[in-house]
């Protein structure tokens, strides 16, 4: 017999909003970079792509570990 889980641990919930903040982040960066000139623009692009792996790499991480087992 399979014991019902309640709710989620305090990792799963750590790495929940810790990637809505990142990603919202990058909501702000990418709107900042379509309405900015050239030297600032380099700065934002610097941000936004490391941050864009890092969310990915979370993501990937967040599937495999936090998956349900059958």
């Amino acid at each position: 017999m399979r014991a019902e889980r309640d709710g989620f641990s305090g990792l799963q919930r750590v790495l929940h909003w810790l990637m809505a903040i990142m990603v919202l982040a990058q909501l702000f960066i990418g709107v900042s970079m379509v309405t900015t000139l050239q030297p600032r623009y380099l700065t934002l692009i610097s941000i936004h792509k490391p941050l864009g792996i890092a969310i990915l790499a979370l993501a990937v991480l967040r599937a495999l570990w936090f998956s349900p087992s059958t």
